[in-house]
């Protein structure tokens, strides 16, 4: 068994800060005693910042914000730590989400959950904390930090080992840069020499190879079967699951005249609406609508799409003359594939409708069974009463329903009633049951406390079971927005909340701008989960392109909404899924992308590996205040096939350049025969590329005869230039632990404005 040691308090000072306002200076952190007494910013502007100095190195364990007054509109909700040796250089620990109402906000910053002395060696030692708040509970107010502790594992055992292993890993680093500095340049001997010497490799060994034949031999013709080795062996297959992809569009419209949209009472196609719900069979290949609000009145028809053949059929104009539920809004519907049924639950209604009395305030649980055609209404002992707005999931592993949020009626007289919010229940198919597994009137900020506007999908546990996932939401009063996910685990009934960080991995806007610009107050977000890269997708509660109006003048509204949100499940990460160009403004009839929306539903067919989106109520209220238009939605990224054409396809027109450099005649016969023929005529970006590889072709040949050096690395114009570049896009497919450094090492050398003026060239 490996030896573990005790985490302790660590003992600090505060070292610098950025600003504080009068009376609440920043040492204040370190006091405990007075409710007030606290560190508050100058400016809710950032950067604001702390850096606290500990009295001895140390690994940080973990982190504590300690606030003794829960409710104040100053409290911090978002935060970065770091740390680091010495205050010029540090490395994230952590980002944070604080719930306010808690007393005490705990955060544990070690990479991984094994305490062991071996795995604390490998942890980031630290001299210098830094705390980065980046966002209060009110926004309009300043940072406010009561009082902060720090645990970790001050002990010689732990900290000289991981002070050792990070200078290593700090000169390690430089090194690679300093050989990757004199490639470039084209000292190879030198760099031979110093590889040789340290016995350090900077890349992996078939880059290296590979760099050798394309960059310093120009052996194209090798590169090539290199590169076709390579993707036989699936070197890429990483770059292509990890890989964002852009949204590709279809809206799917009807075949034929029969199909055109309401015609006649006969309807082929589904009239528009909002406040509808759809859900898949994929098994069948079939999309199922149910209800919604055409503006005017409430929809009580079900529909099926047959997703091959792209056709609707109507199932029921009138469900409740079936049996089945009356005709409703902001339901929710589920379904059990294997059985071939549908679960229909909850209905939006006004607390001054007439319809409101005993009878409507039952739960309105039905089920529909596809194969007979019939509904049967479900029991509603221990149903949630009058839900809407809420989230279902159905969990065929187990034949058990999940439901979670929505908003709730109070029974009984019609005066004065109250929103509430609806908690999380099971209903178990077999029995019949409902089991309450959490009230929803929890306090806004506890676990998985009642909403709405939030997201849901069943994903699979490590264990082999299941766990829900909720992400987002909103409520009255505090904290208005869950800006997160929460995990529920039915087989222990605990709550977990995923770190989720708060902006997008390759964006740099403000923290928590992410969650906000999916999330807005008049609809609810759409979540799926797609099992093949374990990651939910969430498409915002405001959704679509813009559209240039037809009154005048004619304005074009923002298409910002045109994105899905990939929460990867394996590692904690967010990405934006967008379009690769702007097409340009569109109207309501020149297709392209769907138009601005809310109240849509969303839906995700992991067979065909396609979303489909059907109406919402239009934003723009030019023209159909509710719309019809269906949309199939699929996530264009690289497949191995791809990367290896466009590789080849790349080294192909290189090669055909150094030919024009010392033979123009073969390298036109080559562009004919060897990239002509290789170039897809049907994409009109490669079509482009051969004509201006040809205009290129000449003008290589001129340059050469005229003395240009093509081996000059300094020239951006030079074939050396060309192989390099090309190099670099290539080594990108790589994993970056095995490719050279992506920083240079002129990126890190300080500028001094005086040793510059006398720099002499």
């Amino acid at each position: 068994m490996q030896k573990t040691l005790e985490s302790v308090k660590l003992s600090y000072s505060v070292h610098k800060w950025s600003s504080y306002h009068p009376g609440f200076h920043p040492r204040n952190i370190r006091d405990s005693a007075a409710p007030e007494t606290r560190w508050m910013t100058r400016s809710n502007v950032p950067p604001q910042f702390v850096i606290l100095k500990l009295d001895n190195p140390a690994v940080v364990e973990s982190v504590s914000f300690i606030n003794r007054n829960v409710a104040h509109v100053c409290q911090l909700r978002f935060a970065k730590v770091y740390g680091g040796l010495n205050e010029d250089q540090f490395v994230e620990l952590g980002n944070l989400q604080l719930v306010q109402g808690s007393p005490t906000n705990c955060f544990s910053l070690l990479p991984v959950s094994d305490k062991s002395v071996a795995s604390l060696q490998r942890c980031v030692p630290c001299i210098y904390f830094k705390i980065v708040p980046l966002e209060s509970y009110d926004k309009k107010f300043n940072l406010s930090i009561w009082n902060v502790e720090l645990s970790g594992y001050a002990s010689p055992t732990i900290v000289v080992p991981a002070c050792t292993r990070l200078n290593k890993y700090l000169e390690e680093e430089s090194m690679r840069l300093c050989m990757k500095f004199l490639r470039d340049k084209c000292h190879i001997d030198v760099l031979k020499q110093l590889m040789d010497r340290t016995g350090t490799c900077f890349e992996d060994a078939w880059l290296t190879t590979f760099h050798r034949q394309l960059v310093e031999l120009k052996n194209f013709k090798e590169a090539e079967e290199m590169l076709m080795k390579a993707a036989d062996d699936g070197v890429f297959e990483r770059h292509c699951m990890q890989s964002t992809g852009v949204l590709r569009w279809t809206e799917i419209k009807p075949s034929s005249v029969s199909q055109e949209r309401n015609t006649s009472e006969d309807l082929c196609w589904p009239i528009g609406r909002g406040g509808h719900d759809m859900c898949v069979d994929s098994e069948q290949g079939f999309l199922y609508l149910f209800g919604g609000w055409d503006g005017r009145t409430d929809l009580g028809d079900l529909w099926r799409f047959n997703i091959r053949l792209e056709t609707w059929e109507c199932l029921s104009l009138n469900t409740e003359n079936e049996g089945g539920p009356s005709a409703r809004s902001c339901h929710q519907m589920c379904m059990d594939v294997s059985r071939q049924r549908l679960y229909v639950m909850g209905r939006f209604y006004s607390i001054l409708s007439k319809e409101y009395d005993e009878q409507n305030s039952a739960g309105n649980f039905y089920c529909y069974d596809i194969p007979s055609r019939t509904w049967t209404e479900l029991s509603a002992s221990g149903v949630p009463i009058c839900i809407y707005d809420h989230r279902m999931c159905f969990d065929e592993s187990h034949n058990r329903i999940f439901v979670f949020g929505g908003r709730r009626r109070r029974t009984g007289p019609l005066t004065n009633q109250e929103n509430e919010y609806s908690g999380l229940y099971r209903y178990d198919v077999e029995s019949g049951n409902w089991t309450m597994l959490r009230s929803g009137s929890e306090p806004g900020d506890g676990p998985l406390a009642g909403r709405v506007s939030h997201g849901m999908a069943l994903v699979p546990s490590q264990t082999g079971g299941c766990q829900l996932v909720v992400f987002g939401g909103q409520r009255e009063g505090s904290p208005g927005r869950f800006h997160g996910a929460e995990c529920y685990d039915p087989s222990t009934d605990k709550v977990e909340l995923l770190p989720v960080p708060l902006q997008n991995n390759s964006s740099s806007d403000e923290a928590g701008n992410g969650f906000n610009s999916v999330q807005m107050p008049n609809g609810s977000v759409e979540c799926i989960y797609d099992q093949d890269r374990h990651e939910l997708r969430i498409c915002p509660s405001v959704f679509g392109g813009d559209v240039q109006t037809t009154t005048p003048p004619p304005t074009v509204k923002s298409h910002m909404q045109n994105f899905l949100v990939a929460f990867s499940l394996k590692d904690m990460q967010l990405s934006w899924i967008s379009d690769v160009q702007d097409p340009g403004p569109r109207t309501s009839e020149s297709g392209g992308w769907p138009q601005i929306r809310s109240m849509h539903s969303f839906v995700y067919d992991p067979k065909s590996k396609a979303h489909f989106v059907f109406g919402g109520h239009d934003c723009h209220q030019n023209g159909r205040e509710r719309l019809d238009d269906l949309w199939r939605l699929t996530i264009e990224r690289p497949t191995h096939a791809a990367i290896l054409r466009r590789a080849i396809l790349d080294i192909r027109k290189l090669r055909c350049l150094h030919l024009a450099s010392s033979d123009l005649p073969a390298a036109i016969r080559y562009l004919q025969s060897d990239v002509g023929s290789f170039v897809d005529k049907t994409v009109e970006e490669e079509r482009e590329e051969l004509h201006s590889l040809c205009n290129e072709v000449f003008q290589v040949a001129h340059d050469t005869r005229s003395g240009v050096d093509q081996d000059d690395s300094s020239s951006p114009t030079s074939l050396i230039y060309y192989r390099k570049k090309l190099f670099q896009r290539i080594s990108s497919y790589f994993p970056q632990e095995n490719a050279a450094p992506r920083s240079n090492l002129k990126e890190v050398v300080s500028i001094d404005k005086d040793a510059l003026f006398k720099f002499e060239i």
